[in-house]
């Protein structure tokens, strides 16, 4: 049952901001901390709160920044509950595939929102680079304490690491925006090279870590890199 409340719940905030207050920023900023703490009186986890309030700033930011008809919205908004409503359930019954899937799908959302508005609505550099910092940040680490259980010390590592990575996916980040490429090219570098880093440390710190494996990623990330850099359509500068 907190499933199905939460997700409708979410569903109401989006036509709330649809239909109530469109022009108003207060459904905006609150809908995603209403969300999050929805998250954690139901199920007590701070890694399915994290998540859903990345996921709930994702859908209410594509709401508000994109040009999109009445109906258009209203299919989104049904959509995305329905996704959160399987991403609820999923954490409800621990089954960590689904919520590292999700943490991936949300991962790509939020980066096309980032060079969107950067490229079209020209916000600031440092703005974007501060959502690819923290989003990357908060779901590489809660992703991974949600699909491992993991003590004290070996989660202060995974923070350590976490920090790293959301440095390295906004400096990425910063790169490939001087690429003369579409943002789904730009977006697709940036989710190879962040499954890369997940995939080792997810493999570190459940002791699955081989030489092997190391190799096998670096070929996946070579192999999607050079794929982009063949098929892409270079825009001039």
């Amino acid at each position: 049952m907190p499933s199905f409340f939460l997700s409708l719940g979410f569903l109401l905030l989006l036509e709330a901001r649809l239909l109530a207050y469109p022009g108003s920023y207060w459904p905006l900023v609150m809908t995603p901390f209403l969300i999050a703490a929805g998250c954690w009186f139901a199920f007590r986890r701070v890694n399915v709160a994290a998540i859903a309030f990345l996921f709930s700033t994702a859908v209410v930011l594509f709401l508000s920044l994109f040009p999109i008809g009445n109906f258009s919205a209203h299919i989104i908004a049904v959509f995305a509950s329905i996704l959160f409503f399987a991403f609820i359930y999923s954490a409800k019954k621990r089954k960590h595939d689904p919520i590292v899937l999700f943490s991936f799908v949300i991962f790509l959302a939020l980066a096309f929102l980032f060079l969107t508005a950067r490229f079209f609505l020209h916000f600031p550099l440092w703005t974007a680079l501060s959502g690819m910092f923290f989003a990357s940040f908060i779901l590489f680490f809660f992703s991974h304490t949600a699909a491992l259980e993991l003590g004290f010390w070996l989660k202060f590592r995974l923070f350590c690491l976490s920090f790293v990575v959301g440095l390295l996916m906004a400096e990425f980040y910063w790169i490939f925006g001087q690429l003369p490429f579409h943002a789904v090219n730009i977006v697709f570098l940036l989710g190879i090279i962040y499954y890369t880093l997940w995939d080792i440390a997810h493999r570190y710190f459940s002791l699955q870590f081989t030489k092997r494996s190391l190799l096998m990623n670096v070929l996946i990330l070579c192999a999607g890199v050079a794929t982009v850099l063949l098929s892409a359509q270079w825009f001039p500068n």
